[in-house]
């Protein structure tokens, strides 16, 4: 009788203990659902401040009382900030956190809008867009690579499934909040020009300070992730990730030549060439995102009209979108250079359309024909820039792209700020539109050429391989 009541208490003990594993899973499974939307709502709310600039904040600084050249120079500042300040940033991020790289860069950032809000002379606007232009290049991929992580390490979302939400997250932040800086723009623009920039920059300080809030209280780092889930890391999965790393590092030795003769392939695949049409493309947009809104505003018959630019804002994101999707769809390998070369050709000629317009109407048809025929240009070239690089090297080169894009838009502000003023918007945008044409057309023909060896030798393999097909038929 003893004996099996001792039993009877041992069953009831394993009982117990199973009743707790189970609920460890769920509280961890709530900790979890919170970092990770927590993360992405970071990045959305981040996003969404962007957004709500990028519709007026020429029109705010030109509001200030500066110049078209002035407001070239402090785009100047804003990019060398940006360009000069991205890769230290990645490796102080890799170094001290992400989630602390993150949160200052948006104490920078609000820090930066404040001065913008109060600022009234150009060295105070400059030194503003130094400051935005630095959180900018801290807070790029900081979030992201803690939201990656995050997900690998707990390994129930994969690393398309959440590179995914990343996209989302940031497409619908930029869309929502370019319809806000429009409502808020149109809504202080009734009163005067003054209230309207006042009350976009107090939503982007409010947006801006929300993202860090989240980003504070519910993120956390992925090592602080795994601490938490002491189950995940004692499991016999993570024993064989560990035994592969392990094997990995053993073949990293044998993988250096082969890293090697991949950086010279880059060269033989035409990525120099897909670098310099990147740099084209930055010189041309620059000068086109700069100016767009004067333009636009010049075109609107009063002050009635003044939420177009926040609507218009919205649609092209979602233009730009629509352009990804299409090419994603029914792009191939063979087919990536001929719609880079088209889209890109057809994207400078809309571009010198758009500098005639002489309509609101005609103006944001051709704006946002411009921003779909971009989606399916930057679709093109990334496919012809991954099929180029081996993996070894693919985020270095990557790397390269946005950084030669980067510097496009640095000269592009460059030369704006010392012609602006002498031949306008329109004689810029013409300019825009000739590089754009002659930079891509003239690295989709290189392209094209370099690559014919490889189109020769794929025809080969299919003739070698539908012979033998033949002989059977004839048998």
């Amino acid at each position: 009788m003893d004996g099996k009541k001792v039993k009877r208490g041992d069953r009831d003990i394993e009982k117990d203990m199973e009743k707790k594993q189970k609920q460890k899973p769920m509280g961890r499974g709530m900790r979890k659902n919170r970092i990770f939307w927590g993360a992405l709502l970071a990045l959305g709310l981040e996003a969404a401040r962007k957004g709500a600039l990028a519709a007026v904040l020429s029109l705010i600084v030109l509001r200030k009382g500066l110049t078209f050249s002035q407001l070239s120079a402090a785009f100047a500042v804003f990019s060398a900030a940006s360009f000069l300040l991205e890769v230290p940033s990645g490796v102080l991020a890799d170094c001290a956190g992400r989630k602390r790289v993150f949160i200052t860069a948006q104490a920078v950032g609000l820090g930066a809008l404040l001065l913008m809000l109060e600022g009234r002379s150009f060295w105070a606007v400059c030194t503003a867009f130094f400051l935005y232009g630095a959180s900018g290049a801290f807070s790029s991929g900081s979030m992201d690579a803690l939201y990656m992580d995050s997900c690998i390490a707990d390994g129930t979302i994969t690393v398309e499934r959440g590179a995914m939400h990343l996209e989302l997250a940031e497409i619908s932040g930029c869309a929502g909040g370019a319809l806000l800086g429009g409502v808020l723009n149109y809504a202080g623009g009734r009163h005067s020009a003054e209230t309207a920039s006042q009350l976009v920059l107090t939503g982007a300080v409010i947006l801006t300070a929300a993202a860090l809030f989240c980003a504070l209280f519910f993120t956390a780092e992925a090592g602080a992730n795994k601490a938490s889930y002491k189950g995940h890391a004692e499991d016999e999965g993570v024993r064989e990730k560990a035994k592969r790393k392990g094997e990995n590092h053993l073949a990293a030795r044998e993988e250096t030549g082969e890293n090697r003769r991949a950086f010279w392939e880059l060269l033989s695949n035409g990525l120099p060439i897909l670098l310099g049409s990147s740099l084209f493309a930055g010189f041309s947009l620059a000068l086109m995102e700069t100016y767009w809104q004067p333009m636009l505003a010049g075109l609107l018959p009063g002050a009635q009209d003044s939420w177009i630019p926040g609507v218009l804002g919205f649609f092209y994101y979602a233009a730009s979108a629509a352009g990804s999707l299409a090419a994603g769809k029914y792009l191939k390998e063979e087919t990536a250079v001929p719609a880079f070369a088209l889209s890109g050709l057809m994207t400078g000629g809309v571009l010198l359309l758009l500098c005639r317009s002489e309509t609101v109407l005609f103006f944001s048809m051709f704006y946002l024909l411009l921003y779909f025929l971009l989606g399916i240009f930057s679709m093109a070239q990334s496919s012809a820039v991954h099929r180029a690089v081996s993996p070894a090297l693919r985020a270095t080169a990557l790397s390269g792209g946005g950084l030669a894009i980067q510097i496009g838009g640095f000269l592009a502000s460059c030369f704006a700020g010392f012609t602006a003023d002498k031949i306008g918007i329109s004689g810029l945008w013409l300019i825009a539109g000739f590089i754009f044409l002659t930079g891509t057309g003239s690295a989709a023909a290189l392209l094209w050429h370099m690559q014919k060896p490889h189109r020769e030798g794929q025809r080969s393999k299919k003739t070698q391989t539908q012979k033998p097909a033949d002989r059977e038929d004839m048998v």
